[in-house]
């Protein structure tokens, strides 16, 4: 547990698991959580991803110049199709100052501190540290069939907490 964040493993049958978890056990960041993000961002909605790209979520740069299951924009290393080099680059440059920043500065933790840390990852952090404490961290982060970014990946942490991929 980091900050009331359950260290709970992802489930068997989350895609690149092995990967996830590598990745997160480096910088000590709870697996379920960058798993909310990955499947927000890729994961689950790899069906649209080959009907769109015609590849896996790995090889896939979107239309923003996003990278890799993670969708790296900001900072993207060479080989970021490779989904643990990807999780990595997303563990050590955004989840790991990004959960300290929104722990130590605001005193989040557990389920505030997710919602928080993924509209960081979303938004960047000083779009989301203003609209914190402007009342809604999630005020201007993308939507995802009406649901903004951090609610979203709350939910997808709290399905894999869970055992369960979400739906």
């Amino acid at each position: 547990m980091l900050y009331g964040i359950s260290g709970a493993p992802l489930p068997d049958a989350f895609p690149y698991k092995a990967e996830i978890e590598k990745a997160c056990s480096e910088y000590d960041i709870p697996p379920c959580f960058a798993g909310g993000v990955a499947w927000r961002e890729t994961l689950g909605s790899a069906s649209w991803i080959l009907a769109t790209y015609g590849t896996s979520p790995t090889c896939t740069v979107s239309e923003d110049g996003g990278h890799g299951i993670f969708q790296l924009t900001s900072y993207v290393p060479s080989d970021w199709s490779d989904p643990f080099t990807n999780a990595l680059a997303a563990a050590h440059v955004y989840f790991k100052p990004d959960l300290y920043r929104w722990h130590s500065i605001f005193n989040l933790s557990g389920d505030d501190l997710v919602k928080c840390a993924a509209a960081s990852f979303n938004a960047g952090w000083d779009q989301a540290s203003q609209w914190h404490e402007d009342g809604d961290v999630d005020a201007y982060t993308t939507r995802q069939n009406g649901v903004p970014y951090g609610e979203g990946v709350l939910a997808n942490y709290h399905a894999l907490v869970a055992g369960h991929l979400p739906s």
